[in-house]
């Protein structure tokens, strides 16, 4: 037992470890109220190796339950009302818990959780296209491209990530390719990656050479510039951009759009540094544009692969069992052709994979019987964001937020 724990005067009717599993293994939400119970309970859940054995408890129940967070935008006005444009700032952004257990003929969720609308500054949150990255040991990141914020759903905390405070020759500015999330298990802390270009205003034309990557570093609460070469282009597809295995993984293709040159790039979150993980032979091969979707089926990295424009979709899914190797990219399923779909999310239960429909309705596919079902959870369309969900008690509230803090 660890000795801070160890210091911790609990009830002597049972023994400490005994009194301590069993406690770590009750959700988060029953441990946060428990804290107000005495001190001595309140020392012990802000513990951080008791924070670590809960979490180890939850992520080994979410494996065998598949909880899901669903992040979604809706019309302030009427939450019924799915008309409204994706780009409305009066939009409200609600993240919802699933899990497989949970009954999906209703839309209802335990307390859903809202992000506050004043995040950055009296009425300044996030708007329109919101993506959702992780979750990386409990912390979800929700970036609209502008504005970064960290969350953990199960405390119901939020923090802002405060702008980069680099500034650029006049007449230049930032603009951002992509932003990504991860945690660095070597270091201990959380990581925002952002690759932002340099725009001349002045003619109206990018800076040539002139990508730039900044890291936010979670254990110093602030920015820096990083000393790494970004060898393509990044693009956003919708649900691509991921953590797994220790990288975040972008979309990225050449200036000119080849897609002989086209691959995937992977931001090692430890090392800082890029690299590149070719696509399937058959992608660069293909005559049509291609939309790309990234996501882990069976612990492997997955590529699903379909074309935007037709009203009936196809969608191909790849999976690369030895990470990295391109030789290893197998293909797996077929789906459809599927009418009425926007996009995929992600899998769900190893053998579900989680679409979005053109009416903002959350579906599933059955990967073997191509069965669809409808997930009576709504949004406004282009606005669901779906990721596989442990809770965790760290607070990151804290001004400088370790896992082990």
């Amino acid at each position: 037992m660890d000795t801070e724990m160890d210091d911790l005067p609990l009830p002597p009717l049972l023994p400490e470890e005994v009194f301590v599993e069993i406690l770590s293994r009750l959700p988060a939400k029953s441990l946060l109220r428990f804290k107000s119970v005495c001190k001595t309970w309140f020392a012990l859940i802000q513990n951080h190796h008791f924070i670590d054995l809960h979490y180890h408890h939850r992520n080994r129940i979410t494996r065998k339950n598949d909880s899901i967070l669903v992040v979604r935008s809706i019309p302030t006005a009427d939450p019924q009302q799915q008309h409204s444009s994706i780009y409305d700032e009066n939009n409200e952004v609600v993240l919802s818990l699933y899990s497989s257990e949970t009954p999906t003929t209703t839309t209802s969720s335990t307390n859903p959780v809202r992000l506050p609308s004043d995040l950055f500054g009296p009425g300044l949150t996030l708007h329109g296209v919101v993506q959702a990255f992780g979750p990386c040991k409990g912390i979800v990141c929700l970036t609209d491209n502008v504005n970064v914020v960290l969350c953990n759903p199960a405390t119901r905390e939020f923090k802002a990530v405060p702008v980069p405070p680099f500034s650029y020759p006049r007449g230049l500015k930032s603009l951002t390719e992509g932003i990504g999330f991860g945690y660095d298990s070597q270091d201990d802390n959380y990581k925002v990656v952002k690759i932002i270009e340099l725009f001349n205003d002045d003619e109206d034309v990018y800076v040539y050479d002139s990508q730039r990557v900044q890291v936010f570093d979670s254990s110093s609460d602030s920015w820096r510039h990083v000393d790494a070469s970004v060898p393509l282009c990044v693009t956003h597809f919708p649900c691509f951009e991921m953590f797994f295995n220790g990288a975040f993984h972008f979309y990225g293709c050449p200036d000119d759009h080849d897609p002989v040159t086209e691959s995937i790039l992977a931001f090692d979150i430890h090392q800082e540094v890029f690299r590149q993980i070719p696509f399937p032979v058959v992608c660069s091969l293909a005559e049509e544009q291609t939309y790309y979707s990234l996501s882990v089926l069976h612990d492997s990295l997955a590529l699903i692969v379909y074309e935007p424009e037709p009203i009936e979709r196809q969608f191909d899914i790849w999976v690369m069992p030895e990470y990295g190797v391109k030789e290893s990219w197998t293909h797996v399923y077929s789906i459809g052709p599927l009418a009425g779909i926007h996009g995929p999310l992600t899998f769900w239960k190893d053998d579900e994979l989680l679409m979005e429909s053109s009416t903002g309705q959350l579906v599933s596919c059955n990967l073997n019987t191509q069965e669809i079902k409808e997930l009576q959870v709504h949004g406004i369309p282009s606005s669901l964001q779906v990721v596989l969900y442990t809770e965790s008690l760290l607070s990151i509230k804290s001004e400088n937020t370790r896992c082990g803090q």
